[in-house]
């Protein structure tokens, strides 16, 4: 491997990790300058869609990762791989393991309008959706306790456009 693609796959790498972190800490961007990593660098992780830039500025820009970059990250620096079944549904992952949506839901919700008391708790009650298998009425209990936590923690108008705006993005990102 030459020095230079060597350099560029380090470049990347630490991109991705930078960004990881700041999204594992609850950070929605971080800022890349052209001083810390080549603008040709930059540009191949966005062409590629792994990150994507919230504000460009001469000297660099702020980015965060897309919901791909995610998943390139956790499947260890490599495209999931991919084969449809004969009914067309695609299966990604390694072992043709069927990934889940939640690393998606839970970049829409940390990108979204939400207030962030209520991301919190929504991001929490997802986790704890992900984490645990049950049966239809165990997860629709859990999401009447969830609602109804909402609904006792606020007033009823903030309780209502905090959950019409989450319900909103799930249908606009994942159903439409």
């Amino acid at each position: 491997m030459s020095e230079n693609n060597s350099n560029f796959q380090n470049d990347i790498r630490e991109i991705l990790d930078t960004l990881y972190d700041g999204f594992n800490k609850g950070r929605l961007f971080s800022e890349l300058t052209y001083e810390q990593y080549p603008k040709s660098t930059i540009d191949y992780l966005k062409d590629k869609q792994y990150i994507k830039s919230e504000l460009q500025y001469g000297g660099g820009g702020t980015y965060n990762l897309t919901p791909k970059g995610i998943d390139y990250i956790q499947n260890n620096y490599t495209e999931p791989s991919m084969t449809s079944g004969s009914n067309n549904i695609i299966v990604t992952g390694s072992n043709n393991v069927i990934s889940d949506n939640f690393n998606h839901i839970f970049t829409y919700i940390e990108q979204s309008d939400i207030d962030a008391e209520f991301k919190t708790e929504i991001i929490t009650f997802l986790k704890d959706l992900q984490k645990s298998k049950n049966d239809k009425e165990t997860t629709i209990n859990k999401i009447k306790t969830f609602v109804t936590g909402i609904i006792s923690s606020a007033t009823k108008a903030v309780a209502v456009e905090q959950l019409t705006t989450f319900i909103a993005l799930l249908i606009s990102k994942f159903i439409l």
